[in-house]
């Protein structure tokens, strides 16, 4: 059986959504809900992914990693209109993945996330795009965190959210944070350098500008299955950003 994302998801490929400039499709996956056999996993794997899975300690993680990559091998293969295992990655110095420009004159960005069963997929033509996954959770000492972790002016903003507040602002201020970090290729190092506090107290599903950049971005935060916040950020303005498949409450 040849595997395709059509197949996989049991869709006909004129029910996938299409991707064109100026618009950022954004795909959610519940790895539970797929029957992708791990032999197939391996074969859609290059030399170097396996490696790397193989360097996780635990199986659950060897195996969420594996899975994950191989949806976007077959979501990639899909839009490239190319077989799965020959695309190739090319890893910033941040570990950031991603397509050579010579093979995609196109430009098509990516980024991907995974939180317990579910796996995140950002995909664009030429601007970059950075998504994350934070499942809700008991996290001790928030304001050290903030406090030694992001910028003096997120710390003042912080101590403002009364206390019974305070984790559910963590995790949004964090997620959409880290996806902007994921999209400029900075890591968690940049955490100190920018201020997103607008963007993380905005609505859930409101594309908002982020303020002060010397280029245009938006980010997006979102509610996604099991507990988890979701948060896209994306490079350009006057982009469109779709869900799929869309959320439901």
């Amino acid at each position: 059986m040849t595997y395709t994302i059509a197949s996989l998801l049991n869709l006909s490929p004129e029910m996938l959504p299409g991707l064109q400039p100026n618009h950022a499709l954004v795909w959610w996956i519940d790895r539970r809900r797929l029957t992708l056999p791990p032999e197939i996993v391996q074969a859609l794997l290059s030399a170097e992914e396996q490696q790397r899975g193989d360097r996780f300690k635990f199986p659950a993680d060897r195996d969420r990693y594996r899975t994950s990559r191989a949806i976007l091998r077959l979501l990639l293969s899909h839009y490239l209109s190319c077989p799965p295992d020959h695309i190739p990655f090319q890893y910033s110095p941040t570990g950031k993945p991603g397509l050579p420009l010579s093979y995609h004159p196109m430009g098509l960005q990516f980024n991907l996330s995974h939180a317990g069963p579910i796996s995140l997929y950002g995909l664009t033509m030429h601007h970059r795009i950075g998504v994350d996954l934070e499942p809700r959770r008991s996290v001790a000492q928030l304001h050290t965190i903030i406090k030694t972790q992001f910028s003096p002016e997120i710390a003042a903003q912080f101590r403002q959210i009364a206390p019974h507040d305070a984790p559910a602002y963590f995790f949004r201020l964090w997620t959409v944070t880290e996806a902007y970090l994921k999209a400029t290729g900075q890591g968690l190092a940049g955490l100190a350098t920018v201020n997103l506090w607008e963007n993380a107290i905005a609505p859930f599903g409101a594309l908002t500008p982020v303020a002060g950049l010397s280029q245009p971005w938006s980010t997006l935060l979102f509610e996604m299955p099991e507990s988890t916040v979701g948060a896209i950020a994306l490079e350009g303005k006057d982009n469109t950003l779709e869900i799929y498949p869309p959320l439901t409450r």
